[in-house]
C-alpha cells in the first residue's frame, strides 16, 4: 500500500512478475460466468472490507474468505484499490481509456465504495499518487 504505479511495477519486476491489466483483473474477479462480483451477482457488503465494515483500515488478506473468487483470489474487492496496467493497443474502446497520466485502479477500498451499482468499482488515479488505501497484486504468465 501507499505505492505509486512505478513503485508497484518495480516490485513486480523484482519478483519476476508483473501487474495485471485491468481486463485480466476483471476476468479474475468475474469468471467463469461473467458474474458481477467475485462471489456472485448480488452485492453483499459483508464479503469484503469496505466502508460499511466500519474498520477504517486495511485487514489481512485472508480476513474475508467468503469474498474470494471462483479461482480462490482473495480481496479483489475492498481492502485496497489495486493498480492495473493498460491492455495492448486495440483491445479497448475510447471509453475504456483514462485520461493521459492516469491508470485504472480496481476494486474499491476500506475507505471507498467497492461497487458502483451492479458493477465492480474502478477509478482513474494519477500514476504518481500514493495513498494508504492503494496497493497492487502481481500476476505472472501461466505456462
Amino acid at each position: 500500500m501507499n505505492v505509486s504505479l512505478e513503485d508497484a511495477r518495480s516490485y513486480a519486476e523484482w519478483s519476476g512478475k508483473r501487474l495485471p491489466t485491468f481486463l485480466e483483473w476483471e476476468c479474475a474477479a468475474r469468471r467463469p460466468d461473467n458474474r458481477r462480483f467475485p462471489w456472485g451477482d448480488q452485492w453483499e457488503p459483508g464479503r469484503c472490507n469496505n466502508p460499511d465494515a466500519g474498520l477504517g483500515k486495511p485487514t489481512e488478506v485472508d480476513a474475508y474468505p467468503e469474498g474470494r473468487s471462483v479461482d480462490g483470489c482473495l480481496d479483489l474487492m475492498g481492502n485496497t484499490w489495486e493498480w492495473t496496467e493498460m491492455p495492448e493497443d486495440g483491445q479497448l474502446s475510447a471509453g475504456d481509456l483514462p485520461e493521459p497520466g492516469y491508470h485504472w485502479v480496481m476494486g474499491g477500498s476500506f475507505r471507498h465504495a467497492c461497487n458502483i451499482g451492479d458493477a465492480i468499482a474502478r477509478t482513474a488515479v494519477l500514476v504518481t499518487q500514493r495513498y494508504r488505501f492503494l496497493g497492487f497484486r502481481c500476476a505472472r504468465e501461466v505456462k
